[in-house]
Parts: C-alpha cells; sequence; structure tokens
C-alpha cells in the first residue's frame, strides 16, 4: 500500500470514527474524543499537567494494546517534576528533538512512543509522528534503506523512522505535508471500522390477526 492512497482514504471524520471504536470500559468513546480534540486538534497550545500527561497515555494505550502498569506509573509523576520536564523540553524543540525526548522519558511510563506522541501533540506541536506500531510496520516495510536491526523503541530506531517517512513523503506526497496527518492516515488504514448498512425496512402491511374475545 503506498502512501497516496493511505492519505487518499484518510478523513478526520473516519479517524474520530475509528478512535470511537477503540473505546472500552475504561475509557469510554466520548472521553476518547475529548483528549484527542483537546490535545492533538484543537490547534491551541496545551499545557503539560498531570492530567493531560495521564490523558496522553489514555488515547496511546487506547489506539494500540492496554498495559494498566504503564498508566497507573504515569499517573504517579508529581507535579513539580511533570512542569520541571515540560519546561526543558519546550526549551529544546523543534531544533533538538532527541534532547527533548530524552528529557520527557525522565518521567515515570514514558518511553520514546509516548514521548514522540507528547511531542507531536498541541503540547508541543512538532511536526513529527508519533512512533506507532502502525507506522514502524509501514516505514520498514515501505522505506529504502535498511532500519538499524531487529524493531526497537529508541531514539535511533525513531529517528531512522522519521528520516524514512521524510523522504516516503517527499517521493509521494507534496513536499512539506505534515508527518502527523500521514502517520494517523497509516493508523486509520489498519483499523477503520467497516460502515454499518441498515437493513431494508419491510414497508408492507401485513394483515392484523384477528384476536378472539
Amino acid at each position: 500500500m503506498c502512501l497516496t492512497s493511505v492519505l487518499a482514504a484518510y478523513s478526520d471524520e473516519a479517524y474520530r470514527d475509528a478512535l470511537a471504536g477503540r473505546a472500552s470500559a475504561r475509557v469510554d468513546s466520548c472521553r476518547l474524543l475529548a483528549i484527542h480534540d483537546e490535545v492533538f486538534a484543537s490547534g491551541t497550545r496545551v499545557d503539560l499537567d498531570c492530567r493531560v500527561l495521564a490523558d496522553v497515555m489514555r488515547l496511546k494505550l487506547a489506539r494500540g494494546k492496554w498495559r494498566p502498569r504503564l498508566q497507573d506509573l504515569v499517573e504517579s509523576n508529581q507535579p513539580k517534576l511533570v512542569k520541571e520536564v515540560y519546561t526543558r523540553a519546550s526549551k529544546l524543540v523543534p531544533s533538538s528533538i532527541d534532547e527533548a525526548l530524552d528529557a520527557l522519558c525522565e518521567l515515570k511510563g514514558v518511553g520514546i512512543a509516548t514521548a514522540s506522541l507528547l511531542l507531536s501533540s498541541c503540547v508541543f506541536d512538532c511536526a513529527v509522528p508519533f512512533f506507532s506500531d502502525e507506522l514502524a510496520a509501514f516505514v520498514t516495510s515501505n522505506a529504502e534503506s535498511r532500519g538499524p536491526g531487529k524493531l526497537r523503541y529508541d531514539k535511533i530506531y525513531y529517528r531512522w523512522l522519521r528520516t524514512e517517512l521524510n523522504a516516503l513523503i517527499d517521493q509521494e506526497l507534496e513536499r512539506g505535508t505534515d508527518a502527523r496527518l500521514v502517520e494517523r492516515a497509516i493508523w486509520l488504514a489498519q483499523h477503520r471500522r467497516p460502515a454499518t448498512v441498515e437493513e431494508p425496512r419491510d414497508t408492507e402491511t401485513r394483515p392484523r390477526k384477528r384476536t378472539r374475545r
């Protein structure tokens, strides 16, 4: 599957619908969509605090595999540390993505994948993609250069993914297409919910049964 067809099939409405389809007893669809709208689609800068950090992890786990331990770890971060890390990381983007990732990974429960999601959100508004499983699989299958060994969720592999994704974007799409949008389109291609087809209504009038009295 090429990027052109993946992006052509994308729409914000379809993405929201697929995201709502990932709801569970832990996070309902309304909550998931509210997180997406506030933290990823509002276009307004959002400050990182404990609530936002926990919400970003909820959305990440809903899109992938639920790991309750990670949610608990993220929610155990102290407000002072979250604020300190946020302040440092804000000064590092967009020029020093690797250093910003290092800073964010000082938070409990935050690895490179979660850090990349934070950078791509309205908290930092960096045009970098979320290091999702779906993105890794797509780029690995379509990249011209070989990856740095077996898939690892570290800075080296993420740097290679970003470089190869940007190369694919330049080859197949308009230069400068937002990598965040492309990642969502790749995810949607694998998680789109099938369209529901309404059953045709029976318009025939059936004779009433006479009731005996």
